[in-house]
């Protein structure tokens, strides 16, 4: 027998699994028929005891009466002592009887209750007899006593279906019964129509009976339930193309396992808007695209959701850092909220490619929120995010957000603001997108939060840092500076790059200004695969957007792969200059020069 954890490659399994505990709640109201037999007894023993005993008890005194009133002339008081003597004795004798028997009953009705209590009532192991052991029920979270018994599928309202919406989708409901209440498992095999049990058409998968252990999926709701409905959706059926049934078993704690049962493959009943529908999507599922199985009421029907709402709204985007930010604030429906569809225009209303993850439209993405938190009923959806290229004249946004199911909100429409200022140790967001630092500070980590705190300027000591004001001058405020990016060792980041992830290898230079004006810095080659990455900051170390002042990647994208770029500086400002291979599939390195000169 092969076992298959959830997780491995034959099924990517997802399962759902639903129990109904159906346990005869008056057990400890039943009275065994032993008692009930013994009860009648006490009562017949009490009656007949009496009866007895008042009879005999009346005879001898008569008889004794009799013998006196021969040999002798008694009183009438004589006579009349005799016969209530007899009947007081005859009365005490019968509830002395009485009184007994009822005892006797009353211990043995106590010590059969007790046996009785020690199967069904809380205990421990050393309190079940037989071959019973002691297991929680669930109904009560009490210890009870059951037996060691056998799971048992019933066939009525078993069945496996495949799914009409992912032809690889293997759907099964088992309706078990364990008095034992320790299923932990369910054993596969696929059949064809000629009754051979097959093997999956991937040579990596060995044997032909899968086995599936419930404590990995869910356990609780058929472990510990006497009678139960275990659902169960499967990936993987076309690793078996020729399956027209199948066979199921359960496999117990103990290592019992029922009989199997064959189920054919059928198609899985569809139902349309308005019917009644299985939520967890086994028995039957909704077909119409815009429909969820959906509670209402006392029951399950497939119905168009209504989708989330947006109440509130305010939206950012920084220009200087191409950041864009945020907070969306509304009304959860009847679906969790997942994400938010994002389109983004300039002043004229038109549209800007977005980079999202989808791309359904010329500038409209479908996107998850950086942090989502929801109740029931309400939602708060943050978005932060850099954006790489072709935002820079962003000016409007139109936002909807979508639920699990992708039920869109009405849309809403925003002009962009500049994110706020904070000031430094205010909270501020390290993407510059909620909101950025005031001149001269960064976002910085600060204990489990970011501050805006001024920073160093200065390269760290280790790094070896050209003067790019001691490079080659031909003419004044002119310079030239070689070098090659295969010695590169500096390993930083830009805010310009393709791959965010993806470390850069830089020669870093410093500059200061001699004079105030705008400065133009390029650099170039004789290689014509030459391609590098241009970005300056202000800060030397840090790789915040805030550090950054400008970047280029391309002179011009697919023609000229060297990089350039203009800065308007103050006498005497200082910055540093970095030169970088890309990254991405052109990743180049190689020599190249590097030009500074006033405009």
């Amino acid at each position: 027998m092969q076992k298959l954890p959830i997780t491995l490659s034959l099924f990517a399994a997802l399962f759902a699994i639903s129990a109904c505990d159906d346990d005869d709640s008056d057990n400890d109201a039943w009275i065994p028929p032993q008692d009930a037999f013994q009860r009648e007894d006490a009562s017949h023993d009490a009656t007949v005891d009496a009866s007895h005993d008042a009879s005999h008890d009346a005879s001898t005194d008569a008889s004794a009466d009799a013998e006196n009133d021969a040999s002798t002339d008694a009183s009438a008081d004589a006579e009349t002592d005799a016969n209530a003597d007899a009947e007081n004795d005859a009365e005490t004798d019968a509830e002395n009887d009485a009184e007994n028997d009822a005892e006797n009953d009353a211990e043995n009705d106590a010590e059969n209750d007790a046996e009785n209590d020690a199967q069904i009532t809380d205990c421990d192991p050393a309190t079940c007899i037989g071959d019973h052991f002691c297991i929680e029920d669930l109904a009560t979270s009490a210890q009870i006593c059951v037996p060691d018994a056998t799971p048992e599928i019933i066939p009525t309202g078993s069945h496996a279906y495949r799914s009409p919406l992912k032809s690889d989708r293997l759907l099964v409901k088992l309706i078990g019964k364990d008095l034992s209440r320790d299923v932990v498992g369910i054993d596969i095999e696929f059949v064809d129509s000629q009754g051979n049990v097959l093997t999956a058409n991937d040579p990596s998968i060995q044997g032909t009976l899968f086995s599936l252990t419930l404590d990995e999926i869910e356990k609780p709701p058929v472990y510990g339930h006497e009678n139960f409905e275990l659902r169960i959706r499967i990936d993987g059926l076309d690793l078996f193309p020729t399956a027209s049934k199948l066979h199921a078993r359960l496999r117990d704690e103990k290592d019992h396992v029922s009989a199997f049962i064959e189920l054919p493959l059928e198609s899985q009943p569809l139902a349309h808007e308005n019917a009644v529908c299985d939520p967890l999507h086994v028995d039957n599922v909704c077909i119409d695209q815009n429909n969820e199985c959906l509670e209402s009421g006392d029951q399950w029907l497939c119905l168009p959701p209504p989708p989330p709402t947006i109440e509130s709204f305010e939206a950012w985007y920084n220009h200087r850092t191409n950041a864009l930010g945020f907070v969306v604030q509304g009304k959860v429906q009847q679906l969790p909220v997942e994400g938010a569809v994002i389109h983004l225009y300039d002043e004229d209303h038109e549209d800007l490619h977005y980079l999202g993850l989808y791309d359904p439209a010329p500038g409209t993405a479908r996107d998850r929120f950086t942090t989502l938190e929801q109740t029931a009923t309400e939602y708060t959806g943050t978005f932060n995010e850099l954006l790489v290229k072709g935002f820079e004249t962003a000016y409007s946004i139109t936002l909807q957000v979508f639920d699990e199911s992708g039920f869109v909100s009405e849309a809403k429409d925003l002009v962009l603001q500049e994110p706020p200022v904070k000031n430094e140790n205010q909270s501020c967001d390290p993407k510059t997108a909620l909101s950025r630092c005031t001149d001269g500070t960064l976002c910085l980590a600060s204990g489990n939060r970011y501050t805006c705190q001024i920073p160093s300027a200065s390269c760290p000591a280790a790094w070896t840092v050209a003067n790019l004001n001691e490079c080659t001058t031909e003419t004044d405020n002119r310079y030239l500076c070689s070098g090659n990016l295969q010695t590169a060792t500096i390993e930083t980041m830009s805010t310009c790059q393709i791959n965010e992830q993806q470390i850069l290898k830089a020669v870093p230079y410093k500059f200061v200004a001699p004079v105030s004006g705008k400065w133009h810095f390029e650099t170039s080659g004789t290689e014509m695969a030459g391609d590098t990455l241009l970005f300056v900051r202000q800060f030397c170390n840090y790789t915040d957007p805030d550090a950054e002042i400008a970047c280029n990647d391309d002179i011009t994208p697919l023609t000229n792969q060297w990089s350039a770029l203009n800065l308007d500086l103050e006498q005497n400002q200082e910055i540093y200059i970095f030169v970088s291979n890309v990254g991405g599939f052109n990743d180049w390195k190689g020599p190249y020069s590097l030009e500074v000169q006033l405009r």
